[in-house]
């Protein structure tokens, strides 16, 4: 039941790959950023990795599209 639960996300199909999971991996990569400033811990480290994650995950769905 919980496999036909679909979200209202596009799905866009390049051979066997799917690409909104690269859009997920954007999206955590911008969390990861605000919550950098939001929690307190190493603020370098965290901001590296998060805009990092953003960028690259971003990256490749814009290019997993074409």
């Amino acid at each position: 039941m919980a496999l036909k639960l679909r979200l209202n996300l596009k799905k866009c199909k390049r051979g066997d790959k799917i690409v909104w999971q690269n859009w997920i991996i954007g999206i955590l990569g911008i969390w990861l950023i605000i919550s950098s400033f939001t929690i307190h811990g190493n603020l370098l480290n965290e901001l590296i990795v998060g805009i990092s994650v953003a960028i690259l995950g971003f990256w490749m769905a814009i290019q997993s599209q074409f």
